[in-house]
C-alpha cells in the first residue's frame, strides 16, 4: 500500500511539471505572437501604400498628371493678304526680285522682257496725270518692264507700289486718265509721241497698281478693237499678277515656316 501511494504521488508531481512547461510555452508563444503582430504593424506603415497588410492604395489620391497643352499653330494668311500688308510684305521691292525670269508663256504665246528699271518715284515713269494721281495716293516705287511679245506688239508693264489696297484701287479706279512713259530696251524702240499708237490696261492685287502701254514695233495703228494688242495686254497683266501672287505665297511660307519652328521650340523647351 505504501509503494503505491508512493507511486501515485509522483505521478501527480511529474503531472504539475509537465502543465508548467506547457503553460509556459504557451504564455512565451503569446508575448512573442504579440510582438510580431506589433512590429508587423509598423513593417506595414513603412511600405507604404498598397503593402500586404497596410492600407490599400485605392485610399490613396495619386498626383494628377501634369500635361502641358500643345502650341496651336495659325493659319498663314493667303497671298493677298500678305500684298495688302506692308506690316508682312516685307520683301525687296526690285526687279530681280519681283521678275527673275526674263521669258514667260501664257497659253503658248511667248514673250521677253528685254530690260527693267526701278524708278526713283513713280512720277518718273508715268505722264503728267498718271503721276498726279500716283502721288495722291501716297505711291512710293515703280518697276518698269520692256516686252516683247508675238505679233509685233511691244508692252512697257509697270508695278506701283502704295501703302494700302485701298489706295492702290484708288488709281486703279480713277478718271484722272494718264499713261506710263515707254521703257526702251534690246528690240524694244520707243517711238515718237506722236506716232505712238498704244492702248493699255489697269489692275490691281494688294497694295499695287498694275499698268500696261502697248504699241505696235512698226508703229501701224491699233484698228477699233484691236484683239491682237488686246491679247497682249491681257497675257502681261496676267504675268504681272502671277508674278505678285508668287511673291505674296513665297512670303505666306515663310511666316508659316516661322509659326512652326516657334510652336517646335516650345514642345521641346
Amino acid at each position: 500500500m505504501a509503494e503505491e501511494r508512493d507511486a501515485a504521488a509522483r505521478r501527480r508531481r511529474l503531472l504539475f511539471a509537465v502543465g508548467g512547461t506547457v503553460l509556459g510555452l504557451a504564455l512565451v508563444g503569446g508575448v512573442v505572437a504579440a510582438a510580431m503582430t506589433l512590429s508587423g504593424g509598423d513593417d506595414d506603415k513603412k511600405a507604404g501604400p498598397g503593402a500586404s497588410g497596410g492600407p490599400s492604395a485605392a485610399t490613396f489620391a495619386p498626383e494628377k498628371p501634369t500635361f502641358r497643352p500643345a502650341p496651336t499653330v495659325p493659319a498663314p494668311p493667303p497671298a493677298r493678304a500678305v500684298l495688302a500688308d506692308p506690316a508682312l510684305d516685307t520683301a525687296p521691292f526690285t526687279v530681280e526680285s519681283l521678275f527673275p525670269n526674263q521669258k514667260f508663256t501664257v497659253n503658248g504665246r511667248q514673250y521677253s522682257v528685254a530690260a527693267g528699271k526701278l524708278d526713283n518715284t513713280c512720277s518718273d515713269g508715268t505722264d503728267a496725270k498718271l503721276g498726279a494721281a500716283a502721288r495722291d495716293q501716297q505711291c512710293t516705287q515703280l518697276i518698269r518692264l520692256a516686252v516683247i511679245g508675238p505679233n509685233g506688239v511691244l508692252t512697257t508693264a509697270a508695278v506701283a507700289s502704295f501703302p494700302s489696297e485701298g489706295k492702290a484701287n484708288a488709281v486703279k479706279n480713277g478718271k484722272d486718265g494718264g499713261e506710263l512713259l515707254p521703257l526702251a530696251g534690246p528690240g524694244v524702240k520707243v517711238l515718237d509721241a506722236k506716232k505712238q499708237k498704244h492702248g493699255k490696261l489697269r489692275n490691281s492685287v494688294g497694295r499695287y497698281g498694275l499698268f500696261t502701254l502697248d504699241w505696235y514695233a512698226d508703229g501701224k495703228d491699233p484698228v477699233g478693237d484691236d484683239k491682237t494688242m488686246a491679247q497682249a495686254q491681257d497675257d502681261v497683266d496676267k504675268f504681272l499678277w502671277n508674278s505678285l501672287t508668287a511673291r505674296g505665297e513665297a512670303i505666306s511660307k515663310q511666316i508659316d515656316d516661322e509659326n512652326r519652328r516657334k510652336a517646335l521650340e516650345q514642345i521641346q523647351g
